[in-house]
């Protein structure tokens, strides 16, 4: 059973941010690829592959198709809002 609480942290930021990207470019009209995702993320194409499989594995992402797999989608939706929520609890303190 998929659980982010034991996942993410045993990811790297660069796998993190590919997650992210990934999310973010799953909106648009244009498939995601690994140069778009690199081009994004500001990293090479070579380290996306490799972060796209390492996602794979954790069953986050079709890396053949790069696309979020539900799991993934899940996990990136939730990083999105916390990410998104962030700045508000910052000012509120």
């Amino acid at each position: 059973m998929f659980s982010s609480e034991r996942t993410v942290p045993l990811m790297k930021n660069t796998t993190l941010l590919t997650l992210d990207v990934l999310f973010r470019l799953a909106s648009e009209t244009t498939p995601a690829t690994a140069i778009r995702i690199a081009e994004r993320a500001g990293c090479s194409p070579d380290v996306v592959r490799a972060e796209l499989l390492t996602l794979d594995r954790h069953g986050l992402v079709d890396a053949a198709r790069c696309r979020l797999t539900f799991a993934g989608l899940a996990l990136a939706a939730s990083r999105a809002q916390r990410a998104q929520s962030a700045p508000r609890l910052s000012r509120a303190a």
